[in-house]
């Protein structure tokens, strides 16, 4: 006996699983097939690494305050190493690591330059 499937694009997605810190929301991207009961056979997430990414650098140009976990989120995504971005913004690893954990928060100023240092980083 066969199951009749219907598959068909979200017009929106709450993607829960990916690991950001932050709710992300995806439109009319995910792909969803369904039984003939309703009950979800598969959720189909394009290019979830190209996803990743692009998720990580649109968190860097959000004017909203970084917490540490976003920073950590966004250096993972980008593949960049804590003691890389340390030396970006000339602070020192212990130091770095005390932004991600959120005891230390970062200045305006050092914020802006750690956003624009990752995104020149990843435009290379």
């Amino acid at each position: 006996m066969t199951t009749s499937t219907t598959t068909s694009v979200l017009p929106e997605y709450v993607a829960e699983h990916l690991g950001a810190p932050f709710e992300v929301v995806l439109s009319k991207s995910v792909k969803q097939t369904i039984d003939e009961d309703g009950k979800v056979i598969k959720t189909t997430i394009p290019n979830p690494r190209g996803l990743l990414k692009q998720v990580a650098i649109t968190r860097l140009i959000h004017p909203r305050k970084l917490s540490g976990k976003d920073i950590k989120f966004v250096r993972k995504e980008l593949s960049i190493k804590a003691k890389e971005l340390a030396d970006m913004i000339s602070v020192g690893p212990e130091h770095f690591s005390r932004f991600e954990t959120d005891k230390a928060v970062l200045s305006p100023g050092i914020e802006k330059f750690l956003r624009l240092s990752i995104l020149v980083d990843t435009l290379r």
